[in-house]
């Protein structure tokens, strides 16, 4: 049985072109895929994590529908929607910088970044509508990618199981805060880079633990994280 992501859309009952694209890239990485609406009922967000491994937020028009219902779930959060920064724990605020290709790696130690010199990183074809953190951060963020606006400010960021969140408690789950998501970010933008990002973030979320969903932590198919671990134990 794959391990199942649970697709956080605006309605799941009729899909956009930008969701649909979402799930058949993470279908296509070996992962069964369950939509649900940002607007469900705490019980019914429950019940869906309870079989699923990592839940992925779509950038959405409006965030709060969703609010906190997955703050304190015990599978990984794969955040796109920057306006529920402080919501799933990351940040205080938030920044628009500009639309942009790149994104400044400047920690390739962890699993998400890894394949990447430190340095400027193309992620999209064409400019998209990147986004940063600001303000009071995380106390257990940590920084893997920057945009420089106005000085750099955090952009790809990763919360581990029990790292301290913003507004207080720690991850009960992996967390990440994916570089893009402003309104208007078509997926489709990403080049093999970006989209590597998106992957990495999902696999490192799974391999954390936690949830159902076709044996809960472990790695996704396949020798990458294994070999990964090999060489950066603790990871």
């Amino acid at each position: 049985t794959p391990q199942q992501i649970l697709l956080v859309v605006a309605d799941a009952t009729s899909l956009t072109a930008q969701d649909t694209a979402r799930k058949t890239l993470m279908e296509g990485w070996g992962y069964g895929v369950k939509v649900i609406s940002a607007s469900d009922s705490q019980a019914n967000f429950d019940g869906a994590v309870a079989s699923a491994s990592a839940a992925y937020v779509v950038m959405q028009d409006s965030s709060t529908a969703l609010g906190t219902k997955l703050r304190d779930a015990t599978i990984a959060v794969i955040n796109e929607e920057v306006e529920l920064r402080a919501d799933i724990g990351f940040a205080a605020n938030r920044d628009w910088p500009t639309t942009r290709t790149t994104v400044d790696i400047i920690d390739n130690i962890h699993y998400i970044s890894s394949p990447f010199a430190t340095g400027l990183l193309t992620i999209a074809t064409t400019p998209i509508e990147v986004v940063t953190l600001s303000g009071q951060m995380a106390g257990g963020l940590q920084v893997l990618g920057q945009q420089d606006w106005g000085g750099p400010q955090n952009s790809l960021s990763a919360i581990d199981t029990g790292g301290a969140l913003y507004g207080g408690g720690s991850a009960a789950g992996r967390r990440v805060q994916l570089p893009w998501g402003r309104v208007g970010f078509d997926i489709n933008n990403l080049n093999a880079d970006g989209l590597t990002i998106m992957r990495r973030a999902i696999e490192w979320g799974v391999a954390g633990g936690g949830g159902g969903g076709g044996g809960g932590g472990s790695p996704p198919a396949g020798p990458v994280f294994e070999e990964f671990a090999e060489v950066n134990p603790g990871t």
